[in-house]
């Protein structure tokens, strides 16, 4: 569990005994979500109303860092980022049947991809010729782990090397800004050149801070778990999950039936959550906030 390795993180480093109280008390709370997350069979809807629960605690003023009393913790503390964002996806990938398939690791790690020989000149690779590649940062994602080896013909020896085949990508975050979205389009392209069929998800719980971006042809699914219309914040809706477990069987299990499918529904209204913008620009790569 993500966020309970937070929990445990923070409160060995925390000398404050009321801070030390606090954290075992949010720990308590989450651990009603937790418990559900480790039943494959758990619906939605119980995920939804759990998580909505606990962020409703979380945000109890008490948890916010009190200058008098030297209590709480600051609003940019770890136990108030997305990171529980990622156990929700835990949640839905445990359900997937792929996970059960060899080669399949589905954790943080780093993807491969620009896979080129190395080597400044022709002799020099021809005299030992080796495939390289760059690697991302650690990333939430699903790949296929491949071993590979090759040999110049004619030589005996053979190079073995290893490569994390780009599947599924997630990136999350409280507030989505104009520089995650520069550096997502980066992954996003490269890992969709390296496997056409890998998919990059943003989920986010506002898009506050680039209302004024666009993201047609934007490389990544966008999902957004607070509605501006929403009163309540802390509430997580099951359509918001059931509609981020749809995009990801939709990937691991496309098919031309539901490629095609896909194409007609581009003319329907987006989602709700998913924030769009109808008006094209004929250059799309700057991202530039209106000012």
């Amino acid at each position: 569990m993500y966020y309970s390795k937070i929990l445990a993180d923070l409160k060995k480093q925390e000398r404050n005994p009321v801070n030390k109280m606090y954290l075992g008390e949010i720990a308590l709370k989450w651990k009603a979500f937790q418990q559900l997350t480790e039943e494959p069979s758990t619906a939605n809807k119980d995920l939804a109303e759990a998580l909505s629960k606990f962020l409703g605690s979380l945000h109890n003023r008490k948890f916010l860092f009190n200058k008098l009393r030297g209590t709480g913790f600051e609003e940019d503390s770890p136990i108030f980022s997305a990171s529980y964002i990622n156990d929700l996806i835990a949640a839905i990938m445990s359900r997937q049947p792929i996970l059960s398939e060899p080669g399949i690791v589905w954790d943080f790690q780093a993807l491969n991809y620009k896979l080129a020989l190395k080597g400044d000149n022709p002799v020099e690779i021809a005299r030992s010729p080796q495939i390289i590649g760059q690697k991302t940062p650690p990333v939430l994602s699903l790949t296929l782990n491949l071993d590979y080896q090759y040999r110049v013909n004619g030589k005996r020896n053979f190079t073995k090397e290893t490569f994390n085949l780009p599947f599924l990508l997630f990136f999350v975050y409280k507030n989505l800004t104009v520089l995650d979205i520069f550096n997502i389009e980066h992954y996003a392209l490269q890992v969709k050149s390296t496997c056409k069929t890998a998919q990059t998800f943003i989920i986010c719980e506002t898009l506050d801070k680039c209302l004024d971006c666009s993201f047609q042809e934007f490389p990544a699914k966008i999902i957004v778990l607070h509605l501006e219309s929403k009163k309540n914040k802390n509430q997580i809706s099951t359509t918001t999950v059931n509609r981020l477990e749809t995009a990801i069987k939709n990937v691991l299990y496309r098919s031309p039936e539901t490629i095609m499918i896909k194409e007609t529904e581009k003319v329907k209204a987006p989602p709700e959550n998913q924030k769009t913008f109808s008006k094209p620009k004929s250059h799309r790569t700057d991202y530039k906030r209106k000012k």
